[in-house]
Order: structure tokens, then sequence, then C-alpha cells
């Protein structure tokens, strides 16, 4: 995707918590880049024009207001623009931050990302404060002590999003028990690699690592994300999943995997949003019982 304009950036970001008039769009960008960028009516018009074509705001009808302004809102298009757009951004900071300040580039903290709201029906969402919205953090290994605080994040996500999925059985104590020991069991052979995201504690975990699927020897898997109930819709997904492709790559790796349940609808629009493809299906047996779906993406 090519960089984008400032002006651009600037109205999709002013768009992100709810509609928008054009001088809304205009008077807000003025503000958050301090007087530096100032769309002016011209610009704003064309740029509307542009961003309707290529479906990344859309026009919305106000039945409150009369006079013939128009009312703008970002699409979900729109939103995985800004999210991309946004993790480009931090990746220059960090080579910067390398060349500049070398002792402390592993510290760079994480930007705000603004996430496609993939795992949250449309219709749920609430606009939501600027600051409400914005986590800025970290992205780091997953050491001994956080073991516990992962592992519940781990049985809580599965019990808010598999629950009208998968069998009763799957939330059982034992189930739970059985989630924490693979997870230990991981940790102590490296069989695959775990993350977490923390900025007022541990709020996600990411796990991959070489895949195990035969027909894709030379590929990546993704095989866990999971961001606890207080944090969710705030960027945190998108971030740990462009953590872990930019891992990817730098193993050398050219096909990254995700396996998802097929009735898991959000959570394959997330995928399908972020350049993921159908690639194959597999009925699960045993306590699942349910249809998966492999996502593959070219690196």
């Amino acid at each position: 995707m090519e960089p984008l304009t400032e002006s651009y950036f600037y109205i999709l970001l002013c768009l992100y918590n709810g509609r928008k008039h054009g001088y809304g769009i205009m008077r807000e960008a003025a503000q958050l880049s301090q007087g530096r960028v100032k769309i002016t009516s011209g610009t704003m018009y064309g740029a509307a024009t542009n961003l309707l074509k290529k479906g990344w705001i859309s026009e919305v009808k106000d039945t409150e207001v009369k006079d013939r302004k128009r009312l703008y809102e970002l699409t979900d298009t729109g939103r995985d623009v800004l999210s991309q757009e946004i993790c480009r951004l931090h990746q220059l900071l960090e080579s910067a931050a390398q060349v500049m300040q070398p002792e402390s580039a592993a510290a760079v903290p994480v930007p705000p990302v603004y996430e496609s709201h993939a795992a949250e029906p449309e219709e749920s969402r609430a606009p939501r404060a600027y600051k409400a919205e914005i986590r800025i953090g970290t992205v780091r290994k997953l050491e001994k002590q956080d073991l516990q605080r992962v592992g519940e994040i781990l049985n809580e996500g599965w019990r808010r999003t598999y629950r009208e999925i998968l069998s009763p059985e799957m939330f059982s104590e034992k189930w739970d028990l059985r989630r924490i020991q693979q997870l230990r069991q991981e940790f102590n052979t490296k069989r695959l690699d775990n993350y977490i995201y923390e900025e007022d504690g541990i709020e996600g975990i990411l796990t991959f690592g070489k895949t195990e699927d035969r027909d894709k020897p030379r590929a990546f898997e993704i095989w866990r994300i999971y961001v606890c109930e207080d944090a969710r819709m705030q960027g945190i997904g998108t971030k740990l999943l462009t953590f872990a492709e930019q891992e990817a790559r730098r193993q050398g790796f050219q096909e990254c995997l995700i396996w998802a349940f097929e009735k898991n609808t959000a959570a394959c629009r997330f995928y399908e949003r972020h350049g993921y493809v159908k690639d194959t299906g597999k009925y699960l047996e045993g306590d699942y019982q349910a249809e998966g779906i492999r996502y593959c993406k070219k690196l």
C-alpha cells in the first residue's frame, strides 16, 4: 500500500470515532496537528471524493440537518488502511531508533494502533473518546512469572469466543487446566515462541512458530492471539498480528498460516481484512466437533 498523504491520514483519523461533516474534519485535523495541517475546503472536497471512490469512507444521510452539508463515516476498509499506515510509521520510528539510539532501540514503545474491529459485530460498536482508544505499550517475550496471568487471559478468551461454537466440556475446569499446562510446556520446551503485550499489566498474548502442517513445511504459523476483555477493541490484536508477520519475515519465511473455527466469523473477517485467504478446511473430531479453516498470506 502506498503511504497516505497527510490530508488522507487526518481525514481517516478524524472519522475514527464517529461521523463528521467536512467542516468538523477540517477543524479537528487542525487541532490534532496543532495547526500544522490545514485542510482547505477545496482540499477537503477533492480528498473526500477520492476516498469515497476507494471505499475508505462512505457518505451518510443526515436526517437531523436540512442543509446540504455532507456527512461522512469511516468504513471497515478505511479502518484497516489507517491501521496499516500507523504500523508503517512505527517501523520508520524503529529504524530511526536503531540508528540514532542503538542502546534503547528494543524499548521503542508500540504506537497508537487503530483496530479493524473484526472481532466485534459492527452494530455493537460505540464511539469512544480518543484516550480510551489509544494504547501505548510494548510487545516482549513471555517470562516465567507471566504464566499465571497469561493463562487467565487464555481461558477467558476461550470462554468468551468459543462458548457458542464448541461443546460445554471445552470450558470445564479440566480443559482450563489443560490449556495452562500446554502453555507451560511450550514455554519450557521452547517449541513455540510466546510473546505478550504489556501496558498497564499484561493485556494480550501471541504464540507463533514453524507450522506442523505437512503440506506447508516451509510456512510460519500464528497459533494464538488473545486480548483480555478490558483491553479489547483498542488495536492490540492488530499490533500482535503485525508483530508476528514482521518476525516471520525476519526469520526468512515467505508464507504465514492461521487456523480458525469456521463459526468464529468475527475472527475470520479480521484475518481476511488483513490479507489472509482461505486455503483449506478440516473437521476437528473428539471434544471439538467443529469445522476449522486455514488462512494463508504471502509475506
